[in-house]
């Protein structure tokens, strides 16, 4: 969050833990409390209160967020609040995170963005969605969210963000800053707005190091 502006991604995930309350919803886990996958009526459930949660329901400037009160068999809701108050009208925009036809589907209808990832075939049962190896099943990708977006009349884009391939979260890998640049211009030209992207380092020092040459060389 900066400047009281929020962005929220809700994915479907294959990380057990309970949410008994929905204080501050980010990721949606596969799995809810009873260790039992969550249903798509459920993760539809999330993100409408994750919605509810940030939504401005009045046209008022005060730091007061909207209380939500709802209960389920997974959780219990008993007026939680967000604060402070995202700027955004009417929520911030919330994101879906997922590679399968049903999250894309779940983005292109509730949802302003959608967050695929790289995932091998061999790892595609274990994380519980489908596999993106190569540029070419990303636009394959995109091109089903775009024409499910017509289907259903959607004429607002959904924005895309992606963690481009050799380069997640977790990186230790260094930057080829040539063919990376050729990545982001080959992902940009496939329709991807926004790049989740780890540096390398294994200290503070050595962190902040690799961003500032990150700055140098991409964005300065």
């Amino acid at each position: 969050m900066s400047s009281a502006r929020e962005e929220s991604e809700l994915e479907a995930s294959w990380i057990r833990w309970a949410i008994p309350a929905l204080i501050y919803i980010v990721f949606l886990s596969w799995y809810g409390g009873s260790g039992d996958p969550l249903s798509s009526d459920e993760i539809e459930d999330y993100l409408t209160i994750a919605a509810e949660q940030r939504a401005d329901r009045n046209d008022s400037e005060s730091a007061e967020g909207e209380s939500v009160q709802r209960e389920s068999d997974r959780y219990r809701a008993t007026g939680n609040t967000a604060l402070p108050r995202p700027i955004q009208r009417p929520h911030p925009p919330l994101w879906v995170g997922g590679n399968s036809r049903m999250a894309i589907r779940r983005a292109a209808a509730s949802a302003q963005g959608w967050s695929p990832f790289p995932v091998p075939a061999a790892h595609a049962a274990t994380v519980h969605t489908s596999a993106i190896e190569t540029h070419a099943d990303l636009a394959d990708k995109i091109d089903y969210l775009r024409r499910y977006c017509a289907e259903i009349g959607r004429d607002t884009r959904v924005s895309i963000n992606f963690v481009p391939f050799g380069h997640g979260m977790n990186s230790s890998q260094a930057f080829d800053y040539p063919a990376f640049r050729e990545e982001v211009a080959e992902l940009g030209a496939l329709g991807v707005d926004w790049l989740s992207i780890g540096v390398p380092g294994n200290n503070r020092a050595s962190y902040i190091e690799s961003i500032h040459q990150f700055g140098a060389e991409l964005i300065a």
